[in-house]
């Protein structure tokens, strides 16, 4: 009971750092984060925008249709315009805590939290309309999922420090892990409607569960089921976005071409 009062503490602390007076700090409203607001509203109004398209420098549209909708319901103010951030930020701490929990223990899982609950440079970008600070949330958010479904079932006092005091408690069976990595395969495949950072959240999770079957021979046996609904899952998330690029193949690396060290001609110059 302590600890969840530390950890709504440290929550409403993280969401009073990011939150208060941010119609006003930072005072300036434009460029990138004006941009993306305009484009948010113009795809809310009617007629509604397509949500599974790419827009502006190729970015996924669903992002700056989450913003239009924030501002549709709270307002189109600044304010109303960055509170989605806050939120994310917000939610950020919480999910960085349970990774950090799951990995190392919980005294990582705590420190690993005070630092992005106080970090200037998160603060910064929660406190912008931009969708670039969902990219942690959603990695933290995956990975966790993934580390806890790697360890259920088996003996876990390697893979996760703290597995007598789980969040998750669904049940000991392996639908449990399943239904987590399901979870992470809908996750990692929401980031590919984030900012670009965001998509390799899917390339890190495939490392992660390569390096844990080369670790452990019985991994692949054993998850199977829980590896082939984290690909349908991640599938059926993103399928929408990749029917759009079937049609538009040039956005899906035009962001790449641009700033890319190779293919924009970076090195040669």
């Amino acid at each position: 009971a302590v600890e969840k009062w530390c950890l709504a503490a440290l929550l409403l602390a993280a969401f009073l750092v990011r939150g208060v007076g941010v119609g006003r700090i930072p005072a300036n409203l434009g460029g990138d984060e004006g941009t993306q607001l305009t484009a948010g509203l113009d795809l809310v109004a009617e007629p509604l925008g397509n949500p599974f398209a790419t827009g502006w420098y190729s970015v996924p549209t669903m992002s700056f249709a989450v913003y239009g909708a924030a501002m549709r319901l709270i307002g189109a103010t600044v304010a109303g315009g960055r509170v989605l951030s806050v939120l994310i930020g917000t939610l950020t701490v919480l999910t960085t805590f349970h990774l950090g929990r799951a990995v190392a223990g919980i005294r990582a899982g705590w420190i690993a939290a005070v630092v992005v609950a106080f970090s200037s440079y998160h603060i910064h970008y929660s406190r912008l309309a931009s969708n670039q600070v969902a990219d942690p949330l959603i990695g933290t958010l995956a990975l966790w999922l993934l580390w806890e479904a790697l360890a259920w079932g088996q003996d876990v006092t390697r893979l996760a420090p703290d597995h007598g005091r789980r969040f998750w408690q669904l049940g000991e069976g392996t639908g449990t892990a399943e239904a987590l990595w399901g979870i992470a395969g809908m996750v990692a495949g929401l980031g590919w409607y984030a900012y670009f950072g965001a998509r390799w959240v899917t390339v890190l999770v495939v490392l992660i569960a390569v390096w844990r079957s080369l670790a452990d021979r019985t991994l692949l046996p054993r998850h199977w089921r829980g590896m082939a609904l984290f690909a349908a899952g991640w599938l059926v998330v993103t399928l929408p976005l990749f029917g759009w690029y079937a049609t538009h193949p040039s956005a899906l690396t035009e962001r790449f071409s641009a700033v890319g060290v190779f293919a924009s001609g970076w090195m040669e110059r």
